[in-house]
This record gives structure tokens, sequence and C-alpha cells, in this order.
């Protein structure tokens, strides 16, 4: 029986997720000065996305309620 690296951990746990429909992202991409940035290095959540579920699961909220 081999190893199971930390790595291999990783990407079964990604695969899983993804499965269950959720997207990955790599994250260095979306960091302030990556390819696609989603954050500033002083934001602990993706704020845009977050924003983004909480109208899409309360749609009979005001803009200014899921703010």
């Amino acid at each position: 029986m081999s190893k199971m690296t930390e790595s291999d951990i990783e990407t079964m746990t990604i695969e899983q997720l993804q499965a269950l429909g959720y997207e990955y992202v790599y994250g260095p991409d979306i960091e302030p000065l990556g390819t696609n940035p989603l954050r500033t290095y002083q934001q602990v959540i993706l704020q845009q996305k977050v924003l983004e579920a909480i109208q899409r699961l309360n749609p009979h909220l005001t803009q200014d309620k899921c703010e």
C-alpha cells in the first residue's frame, strides 16, 4: 500500500467538492496580484461571492438588506 500525501488528500477533497457542485479556483489566481483578483489581502471572505449567494438564496430581500 502506498502512502498518501497531503497533495493526494487535497486533490481528493477538491474532486469530491466539485462533484457536489462547488467551483474550484486556484488560490494564487484570486489573490490581489493574481490573474483574476477577487479580494484584497485584508479580506477574509470573497465579499462579492457571498453577496451573490445571499441574493440568490433570499430573492425576497432588497439589495440594501443583502448588503
